[in-house]
């Protein structure tokens, strides 16, 4: 029940591939993310041990819930969107810090929107692709287009995409659109060859960030 959340964080499943343009079952990925979460579930309040960071994680200093998924309606776009946004609002107004598993990436956008509560936000994308795309046959809502929907809300502050390389969903023009917002665009070969002191000291200063992590900026 969001309206009873008590959490420092909170997991929200987004069952939802209706952004996708090919190779449909996103919509598997929270219950496929849980299932292999189960492999730190025979730990106790103690946590887990990283011997390389001498630090526990999942331990008892932080009280997280996984608050189930968000309501997906089959074939509503616009209501599934709705949905989303109120059960990530409802996580914001309770003080918990929500961390949402998709689905497509087009799910970004209702979820960036529900954070204008919060004031200004910097939104930092890990992706292959810039998803900077405006439309496609009218369709302004999937998964190529979740950064060009969130530089027009009024609370992001600014953004920067990290990994991107190759051939992908967005255009030269999109590049010189996203560059004239403000967006710092760091390639995957810049990450590799310059490290991840240089991608840091690239991120703009915010007191506030959302992180958006596609699947493809792993490999």
């Amino acid at each position: 029940d969001l309206e009873q959340l008590d959490a420092d964080i909170a997991v929200l499943g987004v069952p939802y591939d209706m952004g996708i343009q090919y190779r449909s079952g996103t919509n598997q990925g929270p219950e496929c993310i849980r299932a292999g979460s189960k492999l730190t579930a025979f730990t106790n309040d103690d946590g887990v041990y990283d011997v390389d960071k001498d630090d526990m994680f999942l331990d008892g200093r932080w009280k997280i819930v996984d608050c189930g998924d968000a309501d997906i309606i089959h074939g509503d776009l616009e209501q599934s969107f709705q949905n989303i946004e109120s059960s990530v609002r409802k996580i914001v107004e309770r003080g918990a810090m929500p961390v949402v598993m998709g689905g497509d990436h087009s799910i970004t956008i209702p979820v960036v929107k529900a954070l204008d509560s919060l004031g200004t936000v910097c939104v930092i994308q890990i992706d292959a692709h810039l998803d900077w795309c405006d439309e496609r046959s009218g369709q302004r809502f999937g998964q190529g287009s979740p950064m060009r929907r969130i530089s027009e809300m009024s609370h992001v502050s600014g953004m920067a995409h990290v990994g991107i390389r190759g051939l992908g969903s967005s255009m030269k023009s999109d590049f010189e659109d996203a560059r004239e917002y403000g967006s710092v665009i760091i390639t995957a070969r810049d990450v590799r060859k310059k490290g991840i002191e240089y991608v840091l000291n690239q991120i703009p200063r915010a007191d506030r960030y959302y992180v958006t992590y596609d699947i493809d900026g792993t490999d």
